[in-house]
C-alpha cells in the first residue's frame, strides 16, 4: 500500500498491505495488523482495528477499538473508548456504527444471513447496547442505555440505564432513565 503510516509494534501488519491498502494510519501494538486492502482506517490504540483486512474508512481510537471488525468489507464504522465496537463481527458485513464509550456496541454483530442486520447503529455511553448482536438502525444513548438488549431492530434507548432489564425491543422507543 502507498501513504500509510504505522507506528508500533505489528502495527500495520509488518508488510501485509497489497496495492490496494492506501491512506491508512495505525498508532499502537497490533493495531491494524491484518490489514490487506482496506483504505483510509483510522486505528489509535493498542488492538484497534486489530482484526481488520478489507474495510474502508472506519475510525477506532482506543484499548481494542473495533478490534474484530474482521475479513468482510465493513466501512465506515467509528469506535471511540476502551473496546468500544470490539466483538467478534468476524466476516460479517457491518456498515455506518457508531459507538462512543467504553464497551458501547460491543457485542457480537450479526448479518449471518446476508440481510443487514446491525448496520447504522448509533450506541453512545458506558456499555451501551454492550450485548447487542442485531440492531440495525438503532440508537443507545445513556450510561448503560440498552446494555442487555441483543435484538432490537429500529430500536431507540435514551437515558441513564434505559431499558436496562429488556433483552429484545425492536421498533420501540424507551426513554428516561431506568425506563
Amino acid at each position: 500500500g502507498d501513504y500509510n503510516t504505522f507506528i508500533g509494534e505489528l502495527s500495520g501488519g509488518g508488510g501485509t498491505q497489497t496495492d490496494d491498502a492506501d491512506h491508512n494510519v495505525g498508532v499502537g501494538y497490533y493495531a491494524l495488523a491484518a490489514l490487506t486492502q482496506g483504505t483510509k482506517n483510522t486505528a489509535i490504540g493498542v488492538g484497534s482495528l486489530e482484526d481488520v483486512t478489507i474495510g474502508d474508512n472506519n475510525t477506532a481510537i482506543g484499548f481494542q477499538a473495533l478490534q474484530d471488525l474482521g475479513t468482510a468489507q465493513s466501512d465506515d464504522n467509528v469506535a471511540i473508548g476502551y473496546q468500544a465496537m470490539s466483538g467478534a463481527i468476524g466476516t460479517e458485513i457491518v456498515d455506518d456504527c457508531v459507538a462512543i464509550g467504553s464497551g458501547a456496541l460491543s457485542g457480537d454483530l450479526d448479518s449471518t444471513d446476508g440481510a443487514d442486520e446491525a448496520s447504522g447503529t448509533v450506541a453512545i455511553g458506558k456499555s451501551a447496547f454492550a450485548a447487542l448482536t442485531i440492531g440495525a438502525k438503532s440508537v443507545a444513548v445513556g450510561f448503560e442505555a440498552g446494555k442487555a438488549v441483543v435484538n432490537a431492530a429500529n430500536g431507540v434507548y435514551i437515558g441513564y440505564q434505559a431499558g436496562l432489564a429488556n433483552a429484545s425491543g425492536s421498533n420501540c422507543t424507551i426513554v428516561g432513565a431506568l425506563a
